[in-house]
């Protein structure tokens, strides 16, 4: 067997480094991947929310929104807008008002919101 080379070397070394940053990264999140909290969730996530109950979009804050899978900061604030400038919402559908929620978008966190208790 010949003996290895630098090049050999430097690669096995570059594998061992980022190995071992993987490793560390999957212990460091409870070896679970793809555990994230809901503000560091991205936006394409399939993950469940971390909400415990239903959020009544009528007076949700934009944080509370934020938890909805799907929508982030900006889809959060638009809602929050729309409720300001037309009174508090009278049926789930009519989140497909605002620009950014289409019909895949809203059937994502239906099961998450309800409109003043009424669903």
């Amino acid at each position: 067997m010949k003996k290895p080379g630098r090049a050999d070397v430097a690669c096995f070394l570059a594998c061992l480094l980022f190995s071992g940053a993987i490793l560390g990264f999957s212990w460091h999140s409870g070896g679970q991947p793809g555990v994230t909290t809901a503000r560091q969730r991205p936006e394409t996530a399939a993950a469940a929310p971390m909400v415990t109950g239903l959020i009544d979009i009528n007076s949700a804050t934009a944080e509370q929104l934020e938890l909805l899978p799907g929508i982030g900061e900006v889809l959060a604030a638009r809602i929050v807008g729309w409720r300001s400038e037309n009174g508090p919402f009278k049926s789930v559908e009519e989140l497909a008002e605002i620009p950014g929620i289409g019909p895949g978008k809203l059937e994502g966190f239906r099961d998450y919101i309800s409109v003043g208790g009424l669903g």
